[in-house]
Protein backbone atom coordinates (compact mmCIF):
# COMPACT_ATOMS: atom_id res chain seq x y z
CA UNK A 1 0.00 0.00 0.00
CA UNK A 2 1.32 3.62 -1.01
CA UNK A 3 1.39 6.64 1.86
CA UNK A 4 1.20 9.47 0.86
CA UNK A 5 2.75 12.37 3.12
CA UNK A 6 1.40 15.78 3.99
CA UNK A 7 3.84 17.82 3.48
CA UNK A 8 4.00 21.47 5.01
CA UNK A 9 4.05 24.75 2.64
CA UNK A 10 6.61 26.53 4.27
CA UNK A 11 9.77 24.79 2.56
CA UNK A 12 12.17 27.69 4.22
CA UNK A 13 11.59 25.87 7.97
CA UNK A 14 13.91 23.81 8.55
CA UNK A 15 14.69 22.16 12.13
CA UNK A 16 16.53 23.54 14.56
CA UNK A 17 20.43 23.21 14.52
CA UNK A 18 21.96 20.44 16.94
CA UNK A 19 24.87 20.46 19.29
CA UNK A 20 28.00 18.96 18.97
CA UNK A 21 28.70 15.25 18.33
CA UNK A 22 30.72 14.98 21.44
CA UNK A 23 28.38 17.04 23.55
CA UNK A 24 25.72 14.84 21.84
CA UNK A 25 27.47 11.77 23.43
CA UNK A 26 27.94 13.19 26.63
CA UNK A 27 24.33 14.40 26.83
CA UNK A 28 22.97 10.71 26.22
CA UNK A 29 25.50 9.34 28.61
CA UNK A 30 24.32 11.25 31.71
CA UNK A 31 20.49 10.86 30.52
CA UNK A 32 20.47 7.42 29.16
CA UNK A 33 18.44 5.54 32.12
CA UNK A 34 20.34 2.37 30.54
CA UNK A 35 23.66 4.04 31.82
CA UNK A 36 22.13 5.41 35.20
CA UNK A 37 21.11 1.72 35.84
CA UNK A 38 24.77 0.28 35.41
CA UNK A 39 26.04 2.96 37.22
CA UNK A 40 24.16 1.79 40.57
CA UNK A 41 25.09 -1.45 39.90
CA UNK A 42 28.37 -0.87 40.05
CA UNK A 43 27.81 1.32 43.53
CA UNK A 44 25.97 -1.28 45.18
CA UNK A 45 28.42 -3.56 43.98
CA UNK A 46 31.34 -1.26 45.31
CA UNK A 47 29.30 -1.18 48.74
CA UNK A 48 29.52 -4.79 48.80
CA UNK A 49 33.05 -4.96 48.30
CA UNK A 50 33.52 -2.15 51.19
CA UNK A 51 31.39 -4.66 53.81
CA UNK A 52 33.32 -7.66 52.88
CA UNK A 53 36.52 -6.32 53.64
CA UNK A 54 34.83 -4.48 57.00
CA UNK A 55 35.13 -8.03 57.90
CA UNK A 56 38.47 -8.06 58.36
CA UNK A 57 38.72 -5.45 61.04
CA UNK A 58 38.54 -6.57 64.81
CA UNK A 59 36.34 -5.29 66.99
CA UNK A 60 38.00 -3.40 69.74
CA UNK A 61 36.16 -2.42 72.91
CA UNK A 62 37.87 -0.01 75.53
CA UNK A 63 37.16 -0.34 79.14
CA UNK A 64 37.81 2.04 82.48
CA UNK A 65 37.05 0.30 85.93
CA UNK A 66 37.57 1.96 89.07
CA UNK A 67 38.07 -0.11 92.42
CA UNK A 68 38.04 -0.37 96.23
CA UNK A 69 40.25 -3.22 97.49
CA UNK A 70 41.31 -3.36 101.30
CA UNK A 71 42.46 -6.88 101.37
CA UNK A 72 46.35 -6.07 100.34
CA UNK A 73 48.01 -3.80 102.89
CA UNK A 74 50.58 -2.60 100.50
CA UNK A 75 48.25 -1.39 97.70
CA UNK A 76 46.52 1.40 97.61
CA UNK A 77 42.79 1.21 98.53
CA UNK A 78 41.10 2.78 95.51
CA UNK A 79 42.75 2.53 92.10
CA UNK A 80 41.42 2.80 88.78
CA UNK A 81 41.87 -0.11 85.55
CA UNK A 82 41.22 0.37 81.73
CA UNK A 83 42.29 -1.41 78.77
CA UNK A 84 41.06 -2.41 75.26
CA UNK A 85 39.40 -5.74 74.62
CA UNK A 86 40.40 -7.61 70.85
CA UNK A 87 38.28 -9.57 69.50
CA UNK A 88 39.23 -11.23 66.53
CA UNK A 89 38.19 -14.98 64.42
CA UNK A 90 41.36 -16.50 63.59
CA UNK A 91 39.01 -19.67 61.62
CA UNK A 92 36.91 -17.90 59.59
CA UNK A 93 39.78 -16.23 57.20
CA UNK A 94 38.72 -18.88 54.39
CA UNK A 95 35.25 -17.31 54.38
CA UNK A 96 35.81 -13.78 54.20
CA UNK A 97 39.13 -14.08 51.09
CA UNK A 98 35.83 -15.74 49.24
CA UNK A 99 33.45 -12.76 50.28
CA UNK A 100 35.96 -10.53 49.47
CA UNK A 101 36.97 -12.16 45.98
CA UNK A 102 33.31 -12.84 44.95
CA UNK A 103 32.37 -9.12 45.59
CA UNK A 104 35.42 -8.40 43.71
CA UNK A 105 34.06 -10.33 41.03
CA UNK A 106 30.74 -8.60 41.03
CA UNK A 107 32.56 -4.99 41.14
CA UNK A 108 34.65 -6.16 38.02
CA UNK A 109 31.28 -7.52 36.14
CA UNK A 110 29.36 -4.38 36.87
CA UNK A 111 32.14 -2.14 35.76
CA UNK A 112 32.46 -4.09 32.23
CA UNK A 113 28.55 -3.58 31.70
CA UNK A 114 28.67 -0.34 32.45
CA UNK A 115 31.36 -0.05 30.03
CA UNK A 116 29.57 -1.69 27.62
CA UNK A 117 26.28 0.21 28.22
CA UNK A 118 28.39 3.41 27.47
CA UNK A 119 29.46 2.28 24.01
CA UNK A 120 26.09 0.84 23.08
CA UNK A 121 24.31 3.96 24.15
CA UNK A 122 27.73 6.30 22.19
CA UNK A 123 27.20 4.16 19.18
CA UNK A 124 23.52 4.94 18.59
CA UNK A 125 23.83 8.47 19.05
CA UNK A 126 26.72 8.11 16.51
CA UNK A 127 24.58 6.50 14.08
CA UNK A 128 22.01 8.77 14.61
CA UNK A 129 24.23 11.82 14.43
CA UNK A 130 25.17 10.78 11.21
CA UNK A 131 21.78 10.53 9.63
CA UNK A 132 21.23 14.38 10.73
CA UNK A 133 24.47 15.70 9.28
CA UNK A 134 23.47 13.63 5.84
CA UNK A 135 20.30 14.85 6.05
CA UNK A 136 21.34 18.56 6.52
CA UNK A 137 23.68 18.24 3.36
CA UNK A 138 20.71 16.83 1.46
CA UNK A 139 18.39 19.98 2.60
CA UNK A 140 21.14 22.13 1.27
CA UNK A 141 21.46 20.81 -1.71
CA UNK A 142 17.62 20.72 -2.16
CA UNK A 143 17.83 24.39 -1.30
CA UNK A 144 20.57 24.88 -4.12
CA UNK A 145 17.98 23.26 -6.35
CA UNK A 146 14.82 25.04 -5.62
CA UNK A 147 16.68 28.49 -5.42
CA UNK A 148 17.85 27.52 -8.96
CA UNK A 149 14.54 26.32 -10.12
CA UNK A 150 12.75 29.24 -8.95
CA UNK A 151 15.74 31.57 -10.79
CA UNK A 152 14.85 29.13 -13.90
CA UNK A 153 11.17 30.10 -13.92
CA UNK A 154 11.33 33.54 -13.94
CA UNK A 155 13.88 33.25 -16.83
CA UNK A 156 11.40 32.10 -18.89
CA UNK A 157 8.73 33.63 -17.82
CA UNK A 158 10.53 36.86 -19.09
CA UNK A 159 12.20 35.02 -22.36
CA UNK A 160 7.97 34.51 -22.75
CA UNK A 161 7.36 37.97 -22.59
CA UNK A 162 9.95 38.72 -24.81
CA UNK A 163 8.79 36.55 -27.08
CA UNK A 164 12.32 34.48 -27.04
CA UNK A 165 10.75 31.30 -25.78
CA UNK A 166 8.25 28.57 -26.47
CA UNK A 167 4.47 28.88 -24.54
CA UNK A 168 5.66 25.53 -22.84
CA UNK A 169 8.92 26.76 -21.40
CA UNK A 170 7.45 28.39 -18.37
CA UNK A 171 4.70 25.41 -17.73
CA UNK A 172 8.23 23.25 -18.21
CA UNK A 173 10.11 25.58 -15.62
CA UNK A 174 7.01 26.23 -13.42
CA UNK A 175 6.91 21.98 -13.18
CA UNK A 176 10.75 21.50 -12.15
CA UNK A 177 10.14 24.42 -9.75
CA UNK A 178 7.22 22.38 -7.66
CA UNK A 179 9.12 19.09 -7.91
CA UNK A 180 12.44 21.30 -6.70
CA UNK A 181 10.01 22.45 -3.80
CA UNK A 182 8.66 19.05 -3.14
CA UNK A 183 12.09 17.35 -2.70
CA UNK A 184 12.88 20.46 -0.12
CA UNK A 185 9.97 19.67 1.36
CA UNK A 186 10.52 15.77 1.89
CA UNK A 187 14.45 16.28 3.14
CA UNK A 188 13.09 18.68 5.64
CA UNK A 189 10.83 16.17 7.37
CA UNK A 190 13.44 13.45 7.04
CA UNK A 191 15.95 16.04 8.62
CA UNK A 192 13.08 16.50 11.48
CA UNK A 193 12.85 13.17 11.84
CA UNK A 194 16.59 12.26 11.79
CA UNK A 195 16.82 14.93 14.64
CA UNK A 196 13.90 13.01 17.02
CA UNK A 197 16.02 9.66 16.45
CA UNK A 198 19.31 11.55 17.57
CA UNK A 199 17.08 13.25 20.59
CA UNK A 200 15.86 9.68 21.92
CA UNK A 201 18.98 8.24 21.65
CA UNK A 202 20.15 10.67 23.77
CA UNK A 203 17.90 10.33 26.33
CA UNK A 204 15.79 13.76 25.69
CA UNK A 205 12.57 12.58 24.58
CA UNK A 206 11.35 8.40 25.18
CA UNK A 207 12.09 5.78 23.12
Amino acid sequence: MNTKLQLSEDSSAAPASISSREECVRIAREQSPEVRAAQQAVKKAQAEVAAAKDAYIPDLTAFARYSYQSGIPFLVHNFGTFGVIFTYDLFDGGRRNAEIKESRTMLSKAQLDLDQVEEEVSVRVEVAYNKVVQMQNLVTLAEEVFKARTEGARVADRQFELNAALASAPAEAAAKVALAKASLLEANLGLSLAQAELQRAMGEIPQ
